[in-house]
This record gives structure tokens, sequence and C-alpha cells, in this order.
């Protein structure tokens, strides 16, 4: 399992830290990945690197993050989350979107755009929907979620007991 998450939250201390990919990245213990290492302690050390260092170190870390997305069987992020760069290259088959109800149609639609074949909405629509700060946007239609309008249009939820 591994947890995509924006690098403004890199620094967020979490009880699933270990399942973050940068966690992983930094913690990967196998001899190929010495470079990478000795790379990050110089950088953690000067607080920069040459430009050559800085390009080379870039390269391996993207190298490491791909290898361990690849190898991962789930991948958790947010719906926007979904669109990093970093996961532009991968399609699944499912994704489970959880809190969909919170989510605004287009952020729900991120992750399906992907080439998903199976996708599982979780939430419920009589709770709390998105939180959308603009009374135009919201008036427009993005404060229903995609869960909803797929109830509105007569899809049947399945309701857990």
């Amino acid at each position: 399992v591994v947890r995509l998450c924006a690098k403004s939250r890199e620094a967020v201390s979490s009880p699933v830290e270990h399942l973050t990919l940068h966690y992983q990245v930094r913690h990967l213990d196998t001899s190929e990945k010495s470079e990478l290492h000795k790379l990050q302690q110089l950088k953690d050390e000067q607080g920069e690197l040459s430009s050559s260092d800085e390009k080379k170190y870039k390269a391996l870390k993207r190298a490491t993050e791909r290898e361990i997305s690849q190898s991962a069987d789930v991948i958790c992020c947010t719906c926007v989350g979904a669109g990093d760069p970093r996961l532009a290259n991968f399609r699944f088959r499912q994704v489970l979107i959880d809190e969909s109800t919170q989510a605004t149609e287009p952020e729900c639609l991120i992750p399906l755009v992907l080439g998903v074949k199976q996708v599982v909405l979780v939430g419920d629509h009589c709770q709390l929907g998105p939180v959308i700060m603009c009374k135009k946007a919201a008036r427009a239609g993005l404060a229903q979620s995609l869960f909803e309008r797929l109830v509105l249009l007569g899809v049947k939820p399945f309701r857990l007991q």
C-alpha cells in the first residue's frame, strides 16, 4: 500500500506515515538506492545541491517513486491527488472514492478519467455535501456531488447495515 500526498503534507506526522511514498523513498534500504540516499543526506545537510547533483537526485527520486508505486497493490490519494503527474501513466481497474458525497463532481471525475473499469462511491448523500465557498459556483451545480447526481438520476445506492 502506498499513500500519495502533496509535498505540503509530507512534514505532517501521521500514524500511517510509513505508507507515504516520500517515507518509503527515504527509507528504502537497498544498495542500488545508496546514491539517492547520499544525495538526500547531502541536501539535508547543506540545504541545496549543485545543479548537476540536483538533476541526478530528482531523476533517482522519480525512478524510485515510480518503482515503489508500480509494485504497490493499492495506491491511496485524494481525488485531486489522482491527477498527480507521478500517476500519469497508471491505469487503474478499480477506484474507490471514500466520502464521495463531500467531493465536488469535478473532483470525482479526476480519478475516473484514468481508464478505470469499476468505481465504488462511498458516502451518504443525505449527510454533508461538498463545501462550496463561492455562491455562484454552488448555484451552477458544484454543490451537488457525483454520488447525489447519480441517485437523482435513478441509480439505487447500496446501503450497508
